[in-house]
């Protein structure tokens, strides 16, 4: 079963409103019946009112939409109550009237109908707000790396990108490149220390990026059962609240993908682990 929306919640709550003012409310202050003037119709209320004076009227909440029996319920109160089991019925319906009390009750609900939709508003406000963030905001990633062969060396460079629509500030760059042995798919993968920080400052909306150097490798690594890791973490602060987010990278060559030598420049294979962001 599908929930409803807030709008359907709303729209609802002022669909129920409206029946109350402009369906229930005129049944309520129906104009009564005049009784008849006249001498039989004298009698006759007199009896009604010794038969009704003893018990109260039975079905209030019904006996509220039909002119005939609003009249009973008039005579009821015309009369006077015997015993003290009637006085209350008879304080109740007379004296507070049943209709005021159902109106404040459906005052009461309508304040939590009111709460519950400034509750819905707000929340949805929020959720507006979280979204317009996350449409609007920084997002610094790594576009690509790549390995650049030149004799007995080979240099790795990459290049961090922000994909967002407003600036990236405080943008620093941990990396680290270091050749560890493929151990059959399982090498230890370096991780980068404060040692290896780089300062960015800020980067500007819609594509801005910058390139970094990592540290150069002897060619000879990129032998059988060598793999060359390029690892990393991108912190920066959103101009939203000032909230630091952080994406991490890994990229390599070797290993199950061996650099082509025979190519003096190429790009690096993205890692299956060690790239998310936040």
């Amino acid at each position: 079963m599908r929930k409803p929306t807030d709008v359907q919640l709303a729209i609802g709550a002022l669909i129920a409103f409206a029946l109350w003012i402009f369906v229930v409310l005129p049944l309520l202050y129906y104009p009564r019946q005049k009784a008849p003037q006249n001498n039989q119709g004298v009698a006759n209320r007199q009896q009604q009112s010794k038969a009704v004076g003893d018990e109260p009227p039975t079905f209030i909440p019904l006996k509220l939409f039909v002119p005939a029996a609003r009249n009973e319920i008039a005579e009821y109160c015309a009369s006077t109550p015997k015993g003290e089991e009637q006085n209350w019925a008879h304080g109740y319906i007379c004296d507070v009237k049943i209709t005021d009390t159902y109106i404040a009750a459906f005052n009461g609900l309508l304040v939590i109908v009111t709460v519950g939709l400034i509750v819905v508003g707000s929340l949805t406000i929020r959720k507006m707000r979280d979204t317009e963030e996350r449409q609007l905001r920084a997002y610094v990633y790594v576009e690509n790396a790549y390995y650049e062969i030149a004799g007995s060396t080979c240099k790795i460079t990459f290049r961090a990108k922000n994909f967002g629509l407003t600036p990236a500030h405080r943008v620093r760059v941990l990396s680290i490149v270091k050749a560890v042995d493929w151990n059959n798919g399982s090498p230890t993968v370096p991780v980068p220390t404060v040692e290896n920080e780089e300062q960015r400052g800020s980067m500007a909306p819609n594509g801005d990026f910058v390139d970094s150097e990592a540290e150069e490798v002897t060619f000879s690594v990129l032998s059988r059962g060598k793999v060359v890791y390029l690892a990393g973490v991108i912190s920066y602060e959103t101009v939203f609240r000032r909230t630091r987010k952080t994406t991490h990278f890994r990229y390599y060559i070797g290993g199950d993908a061996p650099a082509d030598v025979e190519v003096a420049k190429g790009e690096m294979n993205i890692d299956a682990e060690g790239n998310d962001a936040t």
